[in-house]
């Protein structure tokens, strides 16, 4: 299945937003601590990346309502859903005690992995806000829930570019199913 094309858009820049704000993030300092021109530009850029983040994963929660695709991101909350992902699960360590990667194509497995990183991106874009909306004690507490899931979301980033990686070499074509602008549409 080639993914729609707001989808692969939206998908690409929210991927592209975290890194970017995720690799600007590794030199950021508290404003307050903040001393030099370079330090005071990685804390802006990093501030305005996250709202690009937050901006891109309301729309793909909004699209994902719109698609009718949100009960298969966050699965847990239907016991239909639920079974499916068990399924999904049992189907997937089978073909991988086989050696083979599962197909990633219409799997729930698959599908909620994609919430997983959504809910991380999402979490980090809404903390980053609130810490900036709020000052004292609240904002310290919200900047270390932050600052803990940074480390989620670099192990996110990485297993889901490896496994993304390893199903195209795999022949799955994941990589043009979910890219900007698929192998069929590309001149």
């Amino acid at each position: 299945m080639i993914h729609g094309r707001v989808t692969r858009w939206l998908h690409f820049g929210l991927a592209a937003a975290c890194l970017l704000a995720m690799v600007v993030g590794l030199a950021v300092e508290e404003p307050e601590k903040a001393r030099s021109g370079f330090q005071r530009l990685t804390f802006g850029a990093h501030q305005y990346l996250g709202y690009a983040v937050a901006a891109l994963a309301t729309l793909l929660w909004l699209w994902s309502v719109h698609t009718g695709r949100l009960g298969a991101l966050v699965p847990w909350f239907a016991a239909a859903r639920r079974a499916e992902l068990a399924n999904s699960a049992r189907t997937s360590v089978a073909s991988l005690l086989r050696l083979e990667l599962p197909r990633p194509e219409g799997d729930a497995v698959a599908a909620a992995v994609q919430g997983i990183g959504l809910l991380l991106a999402t979490a980090l874009a809404a903390s980053g806000i609130a810490i900036a909306a709020t000052a004292g004690r609240l904002s310290h507490l919200l900047s270390e829930f932050h600052e803990a899931l940074a480390p989620a979301m670099w192990t996110y980033l990485g297993l889901h570019t490896v496994m993304a990686i390893l199903h195209h070499l795999a022949g799955h074509g994941s990589l043009d199913r979910i890219s900007p602008r698929p192998r069929d549409s590309r001149a």
